[in-house]
């Protein structure tokens, strides 16, 4: 005996095409956010002071399900009426905002130093799921504050 192999040559190809179905199909189907969207616009601050850079990711429930997020940029974030939301109640994390390598290749050095600078600026208690909470109303719910506390929530 020369070797010894777990799956035989014959059963890579089964092996591969069930992987790419479940690739292409997913594991399991969660509800998405349906509904008429809702623009919705706002600001983060941090002791009152907005934030450089960050991420405000909306859920209607804190421990799974579909996420919104959008960009702060200068203490202001905005999800446009086809990226908006859909009415209703919503849990809300900020994080630090990492921009993808694609994204950075466009910044200027001040910016990506920026970016940096304030990713430690998010206290870790607001980066869980329902630290924050919004009401998104129609026509639109563009005035909502998420202001934060160096000591957290």
């Amino acid at each position: 005996m020369t070797g010894w192999c777990l799956f035989s040559s014959r059963m890579w190809p089964r092996i591969a095409a069930g992987l790419m179905l479940a690739a292409l199909t997913g594991c399991g189907s969660r509800p998405g956010l349906t509904g008429a969207r809702t623009p919705v616009a706002g600001t983060v601050t941090l002791d009152g002071e907005p934030v450089p850079f960050a991420l405000v990711e909306f859920s209607r429930d804190e421990g799974k399900g579909e996420i919104e997020s959008a960009v702060v940029q200068n203490g202001r974030f905005e999800l446009k009426a086809g990226g908006g939301l859909p009415e209703g109640h919503y849990s809300v994390a900020i994080l630090p905002y990492v921009p993808e390598v694609e994204e950075t290749a466009s910044m200027t050095p001040e910016e990506r130093k920026a970016i940096t600078a304030s990713q430690a600026l998010v206290p870790e208690g607001y980066h869980r799921r329902g630290a924050l909470s919004a009401e998104v109303k129609a026509p639109s719910s563009s005035g909502l504050t998420f202001a934060m506390k160096k000591g957290g929530p």
